[in-house]
């Protein structure tokens, strides 16, 4: 919708646009607080490359935790067919799945893809869940950059520009290195796509075709827009409308309040019981267990948007704390109890109580088990803060 609204902004060129907003408030049914804001939206031009999916390879460059692709997907495999269908690009991937589920479908349509994996050819069923954003189909992955032109669509730009299906990226405006579509700013190789600028550019570029260099400029198309920064909006470096997250705001009665306050420690409960049940049977992944940084993190991103939710973490927190703490694992409470319970067993077959030495080594487990745990935990919140 934030797409939507920004492309529909700019298509106000040198004219008024009138805007109904909400104001935020305690609930979301109540017709005074909306309002009707005229502003004025005077020309900018832009000078653009267009993004083309189209050229990129069906080749995966990401794949995301606790998304459908996680575990059966990874980085550089390259799609090859999905079903009997094979697959030419990255526009062509995206056009198949997004229609494999959808809020008539939530529960998706499996698909099976043939991927090529290094030298190996494997086939793989994913089944696509419905995506936040759009209400349409997604994986959970994103594409590798790479310097291919995977399909050059007739009348497209690139098209235009006299590029072809299969030519390989070699050079960037004379640049040394490794070149991608997207470019390589390590390098400082720029982007053949997705180029917005206000000054005019070309970007000159250099593909290999059929065992021949070819030289091509890309010219940046001259685009009339209307300026957002202009008019008031806070944008973005490339003058798109800088979007926050959508935080609910609610206020209930304090009756409603009270109830919500006993029912929401219940399906917590319920929530956590069911993901370690799915992590112990292996229909979730423990990448997704946080430690001390990770705590750190939410408690400050939720302290930031309401006391309230900084409250409703607290209690996350401590009845996931309740719950582990209650597990039969050494040291812990739940140890403990599995200590008294062998204890009265024995007592049951008129043996003596455990001993010290296997107490001892009892806990010893036990903590080594936590030790481990920290690490592990501690591991993922730093490898989440090094992909950002």
């Amino acid at each position: 919708m934030a797409h939507e609204g920004d492309a529909a902004l700019k298509e106000c060129v040198d004219k008024d646009a009138v805007l109904e907003i909400r104001r935020r408030g305690p609930t979301f049914d109540d017709d005074d607080k909306l309002r009707k804001v005229t502003v004025r939206l005077p020309k900018k031009t832009w000078y653009v490359i267009p993004i083309d999916e189209s050229l990129m390879e069906p080749r995966v460059g990401l794949v995301m935790d606790h998304r459908p692709a996680d575990g059966l997907l990874e980085p550089d495999d390259l799609i090859l067919q999905i079903g009997d269908e094979p697959i030419r690009s990255w526009a062509h991937l995206k056009s198949i799945v997004e229609k494999a589920a959808s809020v008539e479908n939530p529960n998706g349509t499996p698909l099976k893809f043939k991927i090529q994996r290094g030298e190996d050819q494997r086939v793989v069923t994913i089944t696509p869940i419905v995506g936040s954003d759009a209400a349409k189909g997604i994986l959970g992955i994103g594409p590798k950059s790479t310097s291919l032109f995977a399909e050059v669509k007739p009348g497209s730009y690139f098209d235009k520009a006299g590029l072809k299906s299969g030519d390989v990226l070699v050079g960037v405006d004379g640049q040394a290195g490794t070149p991608t579509l997207a470019g390589n700013p390590k390098s400082k190789i720029p982007a053949v796509f997705g180029v917005r600028e206000d000054k005019p550019r070309t970007i000159a570029i250099e593909v290999e075709r059929k065992g021949q260099r070819v030289k091509i400029d890309l010219v940046a198309d001259a685009k009339d827009e209307g300026d957002l920064a202009a008019a008031g909006f806070q944008t973005g470096e490339l003058g798109g409308l800088a979007v926050g997250p959508s935080v609910p705001y609610r206020r209930r009665p304090f009756a409603d309040a009270v109830k919500m306050g006993f029912e929401e420690p219940v399906d917590i409960t319920v929530m956590t019981v069911d993901i370690l049940k799915k992590v112990i049977t292996g229909g979730e992944s423990a990448k997704g267990f946080s430690g001390p940084i990770g705590i750190m993190q939410a408690s400050y991103s939720f302290a930031q948007r309401a006391f309230g939710n900084f409250l409703w973490l607290l209690c996350l927190i401590t009845v996931n704390l309740g719950i582990f703490n209650l597990l039969p694992i050494p040291i812990l409470d739940g140890g403990h109890n599995v200590l008294l319970l062998i204890e009265v067993v024995r007592k049951w077959f008129g043996k003596p109580p455990p001993g010290e030495k296997f107490i001892a080594a009892f806990q010893y487990v036990g903590l080594a088990f936590i030790l481990t745990l920290f690490v592990f935990v501690t591991f993922n919140d730093i490898s989440r803060l090094i992909r950002g």
